[in-house]
């Protein structure tokens, strides 16, 4: 499967994760294994959309959030490296030219995500983060190709995003 990142900014703490992580395969909020998107989006689907997945993850042993327990991805490197995951919020929102704000929980600042273009069944998505200064990513997706970030880390402690086309 060809992957494809453009223009990657974005700042790492201690854990030395790599910065994103495009996989396959993500699960949604609800309890129920992953399900399958097609390639192909027809006009009866309706707009394209993005789901947004706020995760802490924990250096030390635990527990994860089920339906992040679920996702085979999150068990390989990079985030192998975490003992358990918690599932802090998701929100599907429309993907358009238009940016959309979405807050980061724990005062952690805002995100405004926004479609940057398409090509060929592939989705380009700007997000642009603000709290005490502004950053962006950009990556490309195709429909149901989960991106992975690591937005802030410690050496116990860290806050992963996840953006999944619909």
């Amino acid at each position: 499967m060809h992957r494809s990142t453009v223009g990657i900014r974005t700042t790492l703490g201690a854990l030395g994760l790599a910065a994103l992580v495009a996989l396959p395969g993500a699960a949604s909020a609800d309890p129920q294994p992953p399900r399958p998107v097609t390639a192909q989006r027809s006009a009866q689907q309706g707009p394209v959309r993005i789901e947004v997945l706020v995760i802490d993850a924990y250096a030390l042993p635990g527990e994860s959030s089920p339906v992040l327990a679920n996702i085979p991805q999150l068990h390989q490197p990079p985030f192998s490296a975490f003992g358990s995951m918690r599932l802090l919020s998701r929100r599907v929102i429309p993907l358009t030219a238009e940016a959309h704000n979405t807050p980061l929980p724990g005062g952690r600042g805002e995100m405004a995500v926004s479609l940057a273009g398409q090509t060929a069944g592939r989705y380009q998505v700007t997000v642009r983060f603000t709290r005490n200064t502004t950053s962006t990513i950009q990556f490309v997706a195709a429909l149901g190709e989960p991106f992975f970030t690591v937005r802030a880390s410690r050496p116990d402690k860290a806050l992963v995003l996840g953006f999944i086309v619909r």
